[in-house]
């Protein structure tokens, strides 16, 4: 399950930006910056007006709880089931997928640009015993290679609005 799909090898000229796009991911400024900045699960803006969340010292551990705090308010707008089929666009670390898999029982497909985020998201995602639960693939969201229909439902946090 958290095995690399094929790596993204080439790209066609109108598809240049999905290149530099991951170029940008897999830098190691971006890379360290995000991992260490938001916490090292998820890279998305987060909700910082949670009363938990408020209690926290400005800092990377404030910056995660609202980050987890994002999590948990996007899955109460469509709840998902056990054994649903999520796919998550612009995954990076894969905390969406971890928590949905843990809090839901779902089968999530992290579906992720950056070769390196994936790699991190695939070790982190090992080391939870979520593998059987989390699949971590090497691909861009406008073009995932899944079938129309594959999924119960498409999650993404912030990654649109890089697209």
């Amino acid at each position: 399950a958290c095995r690399p799909s094929h790596p993204i090898m080439s790209y066609t000229p109108e598809h240049e930006h999905l290149k530099s796009a991951q170029d940008y991911y897999d830098s190691d400024d971006a890379f360290n910056f995000y991992k260490e900045v938001w916490g090292g699960d998820n890279v998305h803006v987060g909700i910082y007006r949670d009363e938990k969340v408020k209690a926290i010292p400005v800092g990377p551990d404030y910056v995660k709880a609202g980050g987890e705090a994002a999590l948990e308010k996007l899955f109460t707008f469509v709840p998902p089931k056990a054994g649903d089929k999520i796919a998550d666009f612009g995954s990076c670390y894969g905390g969406c997928a971890r928590y949905a898999a843990t809090k839901f029982g779902c089968h999530v497909v992290c579906i992720d640009l950056s070769l390196k985020e994936n790699a991190h998201n695939r070790e982190v995602t090992a080391a939870a015993k979520l593998d059987h639960l989390v699949t971590v693939k090497d691909a861009s969201f406008t073009e995932t290679g899944e079938p129309s229909g594959e999924f119960d439902l498409v999650v993404s946090e912030d990654s649109i609005l890089h697209a």
